[in-house]
């Protein structure tokens, strides 16, 4: 939604994908980014013509947005626990940073529940030292 503050009134609807999260401007604020939360995605809206003029795909449930100063976009996206770089000129993704742990991890893929591969491989490190 786009409002005039001053005369506290709606201007315009801009549609996205699915439950836009959160916000980013470019430097310029010629372009808006937003997290899409359910679509995996990210749009991006010209704001001079209050337009999506592209939509950017990423992982599950991107939420937190952050431009950096060199033009990289970077999307935190909580389902699974990802951060994809953007770069913003050419709106395509420069990498993919897993934030999770590893398999062999405590608590890792099986959560450390007892019972599980990580929990006996943390009781066996215990016992040892």
């Amino acid at each position: 939604m786009v409002f005039d503050t001053k005369a506290r009134q709606l201007l315009t609807r801009i549609p996205v994908e699915v439950n836009p999260y959160e916000l980013a401007f470019s430097p310029d604020g010629d372009t808006l980014f937003v997290s899409n939360w359910a679509s995996k995605s990210v749009s991006v809206i010209d704001t001079r013509s209050n337009r999506v003029t592209g939509v950017i795909a990423v992982g599950a449930n991107p939420n937190d947005i952050k431009l950096s100063p060199d033009g990289r976009l970077f999307v935190v996206c909580s389902n699974d626990n990802t951060i994809h770089v953007i770069d913003i000129k050419k709106r395509t993704a420069l990498e993919r940073i897993s934030t999770t742990l590893t398999p062999e991890a405590p608590g890792g893929i099986d959560g450390g529940r007892p019972g599980t591969r990580s929990h006996k491989k943390v009781a066996a490190c215990r016992r040892r030292g």
